[in-house]
């Protein structure tokens, strides 16, 4: 397969700040898997990482039994506009935010807005208390109505690396972990996004890290992924074909037994700074996997 792609070193042209990103992941099967013994423990996820929203409301899919849980429950279903709202009703799992997907993000920006209308209410409080909660609800309704087109999922159609993507499918060689699209503004500010694929074995991937990407002369773009080769050692405790989510979520219920009975064993890292040309795929190659990224202009298209 010739995935070796070539990198032109040529100034970026200026055609706006947003852009489509398309990044594919896969695996070596044939790749010795004793080596390296051991590795470090990967860094913790930055506090400004984004993770990839839906492409359309309501897509949002769980990531754990926990998840899938909390978006079933009656009360947890959409965020409440008055006194209480998803971020004053934790729920301890990781990634929780993810579960509520945008609307997470359009809280904190309601927030900000409710903090600016205080600063030119009347000094009564009672008018304050009043203006402020309307403020806030007239905010958080305006933006639920309006979500952001920015790190939003492209859907399978519209993206432009499918051929590779098939070629890998086909080959005996290699393992697609991860085929995502989403379009975003690119700024001189390096953005964090999530990435996962792979088998999943409970709350952890084959495949995790973040892929940063920033705009200067050129494209930049930066990795710290993680592939985790998983050893079986355990047999499941619990009955899980009795559990009541099995018909719902079946590759849930495969990930939490994979949790039981596999730990994670030899750990592989790619850190990779990389100067982009868009409209051109290029190629991240480690020992064990590979990432194929290819980044190009666009306009925003309104949700």
């Amino acid at each position: 397969m010739a995935l070796a792609l070539s990198l032109v070193a040529s100034a970026e042209p200026s055609k706006g700040s947003w852009y489509q990103i398309e990044v594919i992941a896969f695996k070596r099967l044939t790749a010795p898997a004793d080596q390296p013994a051991a590795m470090p423990v990967p860094r913790p996820y930055p506090p400004s990482l984004i993770a990839i929203a839906p492409g359309r409301s309501g897509q949002t899919q769980p990531q754990r039994i926990e998840q899938a849980m909390y978006l079933l429950a009656e009360d947890n279903i959409s965020p409440r506009v008055g006194d209480e709202t998803p971020a004053e009703a934790q729920v301890d799992f990781r990634f929780a935010d993810l579960a509520l997907g945008p609307k997470s993000r359009a809280l904190l920006d309601a927030v900000k807005a409710q903090q600016s209308e205080q600063t030119e209410l009347d000094s009564d409080q009672a008018m304050i208390e009043g203006s402020a909660e309307r403020a806030r609800s007239e905010t958080l309704a305006a933006i639920f109505e309006r979500p952001s087109p920015a790190f939003r999922a492209v859907a399978a159609e519209d993206r432009m690396l499918g051929s590779a993507a098939r070629s890998i499918r086909r080959s005996s060689l290699y393992r697609l972990m991860l085929h995502q699209s989403w379009t975003q503004p690119i700024t001189s500010k390096e953005t964090p996004i999530l990435l996962q694929g792979g088998e999943q074995y409970g709350a952890d991937f084959e495949l995790e890290g973040t892929l940063n990407v920033r705009k200067s002369r050129f494209l930049h773009i930066s990795t710290d992924l993680w592939f985790v080769r998983f050893n079986k050692t355990l047999v499941p405790q619990q009955d899980w074909g009795k559990h009541p989510l099995i018909s719902d979520f079946p590759d849930l219920i495969k990930a939490a037994i994979n949790g039981e009975t596999f730990n994670a064993g030899n750990r592989y890292q790619m850190t990779e700074q990389r100067r982009l040309r868009s409209n051109e795929a290029h190629y991240l190659d480690h020992p064990q996997f590979g990432l194929i990224v290819q980044i190009r202009p666009v306009e925003p298209d309104p949700i």
